[in-house]
């Protein structure tokens, strides 16, 4: 069980010491969102930052940036983004250089590549 659900709209910046969960009904976008864990059941547009570990389950879409110490994308669902396995450090630049940025956004869908 999460800290704090999510099962309707949220909009905004959400700080938060523990997990995360977005229901299956929950739609959020935050321009910043920082907490221990994420579970991404529904829909999250935005910026993540997770000490610890974001998971997108097979209902779930991420739309975004995530700076996490582990990423887990199941079988379904769709991570459209950039992403660096920190944990601590800040997300990667959206138009930023290095190993953590590519030429164009990364989509996982149920196992398809990325780019």
């Amino acid at each position: 069980q999460a800290d704090l659900r999510i099962e309707g709209e949220f909009i905004g910046t959400l700080h938060a010491n523990g997990e995360v969960a977005i229901g299956e009904k929950g739609a959020v976008s935050c321009k910043e969102l920082r907490t221990q864990d994420l579970i991404v059941a529904g829909r999250l547009d935005g910026s993540v930052h997770a000490e610890g570990m974001v998971r997108i389950t097979s209902t779930g879409k991420l739309t975004g940036r995530i700076a996490a110490g582990q990423l887990i994308v199941e079988k379904g669902a769709v991570f459209e983004g950039l992403s660096a396995m920190t944990g601590l450090e800040e997300a990667p630049a959206e138009t930023g250089s290095g190993a953590a940025a590519s030429d164009g956004p990364i989509r996982l869908a149920g196992g398809s590549e990325a780019g």
